[in-house]
């Protein structure tokens, strides 16, 4: 949650997110932006770091800018996917649909939409949920945009 609280609060002036890899390491939060000439490197560079987990990490988040269609709308989106590595990896993925800032509308930020969450873990969704809220919350700057600009309607 809170590298996503960060990702909200990067594309509020209507930039596009250059891609995030974030990872905990020894109790510590680390935050790496992935560049590459085409955003869809970017991207592809941070998938293979979150499989390989080459930060050697107990988990980590790749966050990026793309589109998603859901209620037959198709929406900008920052999608989340976390990965939790050790005895019993977990792998989850969720996307945050807005609205960019133009001269044509405000920055809005939706309710996030769960996409995956492994089966065995469904019905701790609620926990998982919390866990991201409390995220969102522990990011001072990240948390007062999204709360500035929610519509909780869709």
């Amino acid at each position: 949650g809170f590298f996503a609280a960060h990702a909200v609060w990067s594309v509020e002036d209507g930039e596009t997110l250059v891609p995030i890899y974030a990872y905990y390491k020894d109790g510590q939060r680390h935050m790496e932006r992935v560049e590459a000439e085409r955003l869809e490197d970017a991207v592809r560079i941070g998938h293979e770091a979150l499989a390989a987990n080459t930060a050697n990490a107990t988990s980590a988040v790749l966050i990026y800018d793309g589109y998603l269609t859901f209620d037959g709308r198709r929406s900008d989106a920052l999608f989340v996917e976390l990965r939790a590595y050790g005895t019993s990896p977990v792998e989850a993925r969720l996307a945050i649909p807005y609205q960019p800032h133009s001269d044509a509308a405000p920055f809005t930020v939706y309710k996030p939409k769960l996409i995956a969450l492994p089966e065995d873990l469904q019905e701790q969704v609620g926990d998982f949920l919390e866990a991201f809220w409390k995220g969102v919350d522990s990011h001072e700057q990240g948390s007062k945009s999204w709360d500035a600009h929610i519509d909780q309607s869709r």
